[in-house]
């Protein structure tokens, strides 16, 4: 066929406008390929790679029980990928970042360079273009710097090599090269890269089955009958080769430093560890489902549209398609429905066989083209449009636009962005002379790795085969529960707490509980991290040179944060200021929160969710009219933003407006908001409207989604108060309590509750232990002299004097006396409630 005359199924004049319009696609395709390849470096793996790397080139040896982790140390550790971390770790000490950076866009580039010429075989320029435009999009979440780039490179070799294999045309001396020189060279190099070096003798096991298909279909009546030439397929000892070929392959994995234990690790990644029920797919997005209706993403569409494509281009030209080509998209499809990493093995596998297919997908429209005379004008139409369509795409990501509508921590450009990963805090608590382990969040320990160089152990990190089994479930109950982070810091003898700005929200209750200052101090602050120390560990000198002394006004260390930020200029989305606004956020500062989400809307002004990150702040000061103002303002911003429409809705509501906020609230509601804020504000919607029913389920269902949220459990409680159920409201309360013993708020409302009902010793109880915790905090005059997450001091005063009251009707005049003392201390009677 000559390919040069087809494209899309339509046939191209031969004239240079349509070879230059076809020209200018290509070059598009491969601008925006190059485009998505250039990304900061945000990936936080790169670092243990590059920490491994520097391991086996310092020592000579591959680890083979972990080095890094005080937690697992001297578990076994099968690293896998210490060929592509050797090379790794000697571009980075040759060019650090950047040369990193080089050898991802070259990589790649050259994996599209390879598919395109291979498509080109089957298909003209219009329609390569198209097929490998949708597979960029598929692929470009993965375009990191990991060896799974590298396992696509060897994944296409594989398939090529099979494919030859196979080829009716084919010499038996191309056939025995391809089985026994270049499978086996191939296995054994991706044996030492990744874990997906499985495919190369699962696919040899495809070509098989497939060899043997075609034997069936060679044979005269066929229901399918053979694609290939006549007589090609009905060589017996193709199988017999591949048979062989196969045990080749096998022997071949087992040439790595760990020999069969190498093994385990594909089978258990495929098997255990990916789709929706797995902790690991539970918790780390990557190893979801992609439709699974998590973070729906460009990436997931272009797959969906892949995968529809491919297979009804294989239905529409099924009297073509090879055996092989059904075994491969079946498989690697599986692959791919089980985890969203996975879309690229079955993107860049899908390429050749939609393109080969592609003619019999677009017979319809070629044929309705012929009749219309419209053959030339469409040969300079398509690719122009295509052309235009990548122009358009990477001018998107090259100006943040692309990363910024889907947010996948992906940034255009090139080496680091500064203050991003915690760098000075991991320089603070190795020259500190801090003794004990630190715990950090799970992204921060790749990069902790490297810092510390195992001089220090990590807590956790990406690598998931060492901490599957009994640290991930530890650390993710730490993040939720400070009793069980507490019971990890005894377990493991835990000091310090590092954690990253750009991972508040992850871990936002732990940093609640660390600022209200239970035993722990924030010591550092930085840009990019916070430290924390447990402060019976904490001189007084420490104390004094913290980030928050005694005496300093707040705003100065807001101040002297963005004077830092300002010296490391970063051109991009304002990412640290925003990260910035929601650690002070969920810490209590909502002051601090403001100033750097003011600072960020300087840059975003329109930014629906900046806007909304700054009017939180407000609200939380009791400014609530500038907050509503701020929420309608990111609301007609970006419609499709639902936490904006959300609170929007609240406000109305508490407006009176009742048909705005019930529009406002439903509307977030239908596009699958389901934030507390928005299930409370629908329960009093319901409840405004006399719809007890509905307010009820309204209530249940946010207890659902946030089970530990207190203020849930408040409102329901105050819900059932309300409307004379004082012991439906009883249970609500109690679990609020255990939750977040320190609230003053709660345990007020529970006394006061269980004393309407006539259980004074239980009410008196609950005021008592309250109280001491509140007589604690008031005579320490706070966390540390930051204004942190928790009570406030007007907050503890009315539970005092309320307490008071129970003990004098109760007859200890005594305890009601230090009630009052503690009262007088802190300011004098508390404020009207």
């Amino acid at each position: 066929m000559d390919t040069d005359s087809q494209s899309d199924g339509v046939v191209h004049a031969r004239w240079p406008r349509a070879k230059a319009a076809a020209l200018v696609a290509v070059a598009a395709l491969f601008l925006l390929v190059l485009a998505l390849s250039l990304t900061r470096a945000t990936d936080t793996d790169l670092w243990w790679h590059l920490a491994s790397g520097d391991l086996i080139r310092r020592t000579g040896e591959v680890p083979r029980s972990d080095p890094f982790s005080y937690t697992v140390i001297g578990h076994r550790w099968i690293d896998i990928h210490w060929l592509f971390q050797v090379v790794l770790s000697a571009l980075y000490e040759a060019g650090g970042v950047r040369a990193l950076d080089v050898a991802r866009s070259s990589i790649l580039l050259g994996i599209f360079a390879w598919l395109f010429r291979r498509c080109r075989r089957d298909a003209g320029p219009s329609t390569v273009v198209g097929v490998l435009f949708v597979v960029a999009l598929a692929c470009q979440e993965r375009f990191l710097t990991r060896p799974e780039i590298v396992s696509w490179a060897l994944l296409l070799a594989v398939i090529a090599a099979l494919e030859r294999a196979l080829d009716p045309a084919g010499s038996d001396g191309a056939r025995a090269r391809s089985l026994f020189l270049v499978l086996p060279a191939l296995t054994i190099g991706w044996v030492n890269v990744q874990s997906l070096f499985i495919l190369a003798p699962i696919f040899i096991v495809f070509a098989l089955l497939a060899s043997l298909i075609e034997l069936v279909r060679a044979r005269p009546g066929s229901f399918w009958p053979a694609a290939g030439a006549p007589g090609g397929w009905s060589d017996a000892d193709r199988p017999i080769a591949l048979l062989v070929a196969l045990a080749v392959s096998v022997v071949a994995c087992l040439i790595n430093p760990y020999g069969a234990a190498a093994l385990r690790l594909p089978f258990e990644q495929f098997f255990v560890a990916l789709g929706g029920r797995s902790l690991l797919s539970r918790t780390i997005a990557e190893f979801q489902p992609p439709l699974s209706g998590y973070m729906v993403t460009p990436a997931i569409v272009a797959f969906v549209v892949l995968a529809a494509a491919t297979a009804v281009a294989l239905l529409a030209d099924a009297g073509r398609v090879r055996a092989l080509e059904v075994l491969i998209f079946a498989a690697t499809l599986v692959l791919a429905l089980r985890a969203r990493r996975n879309i690229p093995i079955f993107a860049l596998a899908a390429a050749p066989i939609l393109a080969r297919h592609a003619a019999g997908l677009l017979k319809g429209i070629t044929d309705r083209m012929a009749r219309a005379g419209a053959r030339d004008r469409a040969a300079i139409a398509v690719p122009a449009v295509l052309a235009a369509a990548a122009l358009w795409m990477t001018f998107d990501v090259a100006t943040n636009r692309f990363y910024l509508r889907r947010p996948s921590e992906r940034w255009f450009g090139s080496g680091e962005i500064p203050d991003y990963f915690p760098e000075e805090s991991a320089r603070f608590v190795a020259a500190g002379g801090i003794p004990g382990n630190v715990f950090h969040s799970l992204w921060a320990g790749g990069y902790l790795i490297h810092a510390w160089r195992g001089e220090r152990g990590v807590f956790i990190d990406g690598r998931n085969d060492p901490y599957l089994d009994d640290v991930l479930p530890a650390y993710l109950n730490a993040i939720a529960d400070p009793s069980a982070f507490e019971e990890t810091v005894r377990r493991y003898q835990i000091t310090a707490v590092i954690w990253p700005h750009h991972r508040a929200l992850e871990g936002k209750r732990l940093l609640a509980y660390l600022a209200r200052g239970r035993g722990w101090v924030l010591v550092h602050l930085d840009p990019a991290a916070a430290v924390y120390l447990r402060s019976d560990i904490l001189s007084p000198a420490r104390l004094a040179e913290g980030p928050f002394p005694p005496g300093r006004d707040p705003a100065d260390t807001y101040r002297i944060l963005a004077r830092a930020l300002d010296r490391r200029p970063f051109s991009g989305p304002p990412i640290r200021e925003i990260s910035l606004g929601e650690f002070f956020s969920v810490s209590g500062d909502q002051a601090g929160s403001e100033f750097f989400f003011h600072r960020a809307l300087e840059k975003m002004p329109r930014s629906a969710p900046v806007l909304y990150g700054y009017a939180v702040a407000l609200e939380r000061q009791n400014r609530t009219r500038e907050a509503c103002d701020v929420y309608a303002r990111a609301a007609a911003a970006d419609a499709g933003h639902l936490p904006s429409r959300a609170a929007l809705g609240a406000c109305l509501l508490d407006k009176g407006d009742v048909e705005a906020a019930g529009r406002e609230l439903q509307a977030a509601y239908r596009g699958g908001e389901r934030s507390a804020r928005l299930l409370q504000a629908r329960a009093r919607l319901f409840e405004q409207k006399n719809d007890m029913d509905g307010a009820i389920a309204a209530y249940r269902e946010a207890i659902q989604f946030a089970p530990r949220d207190t203020g849930v459990l408040r409102s329901l409680a105050l819900f059932y108060a309300r409307h004379g159920q004082p012991s439906s409201a009883l249970p609500f309360y109690t679990r609020a309590a255990e939750i977040d013993p320190d609230d003053p708020v709660i345990a007020g409302e529970t006394a006061t509750l269980l004393d309407r009902l006539g259980r004074t010793d239980a009410a008196l109880e609950v005021a008592r232990d309250a109280s001491r915790r509140a007589m604690e905090r008031l005579d320490s005059g706070g966390p540390a002299g930051w204004a942190a997450a928790g009570p406030s001091r007007a907050d503890d005063r009315r539970l005092l004097a309320f307490a008071a009251t129970l003990e004098e009707r109760a007859g200890d005049r005594t305890k009601a006396a230090q009630y009052r003392e503690a009262l007088a201390r802190s300011g004098g009677e508390p404020p009207a409630q």
